[in-house]
């Protein structure tokens, strides 16, 4: 993969990286159920950025031994499994910043 295509993702997953750290330092410090839903978050938006960055492989092995008869179909299975992770990550993290408004977080 060229450089040029992994400049452009980097601050995205700086920004998830580092939410990812002040959710851990929350978590370490309240022991709160948000925080820990905004750490899983993070770092399943996290995961899904590098697994992105490293998509075309994937998509060769599906093709090659998956049960798709063609590129199309794998890439758009993968792309409709991978929008998944990603709305079920958002979700947690409205979870956790509604949790933490309403104040009801069971310790």
């Amino acid at each position: 993969m060229p450089w040029f295509a992994i400049v452009p993702v980097l601050p995205i997953l700086f920004a998830y990286l580092a939410g990812a750290v002040v959710a851990l330092a929350l978590a370490l410090r309240y022991r709160s159920i948000p925080a820990v839903l905004a750490l899983i978050g993070f770092l399943i938006l996290a995961v899904m950025v590098l697994f992105n960055l490293f998509r075309a492989p994937v998509l060769e092995f599906l093709v090659r031994k998956g049960p798709f008869r063609g590129p199309v179909a794998a890439h758009v299975g993968l792309g409709c499994c991978c929008s998944v992770v990603d709305v079920a990550a958002i979700a947690l993290l409205i979870v956790a910043l509604w949790q933490a408004i309403s104040g009801k977080t069971a310790a």
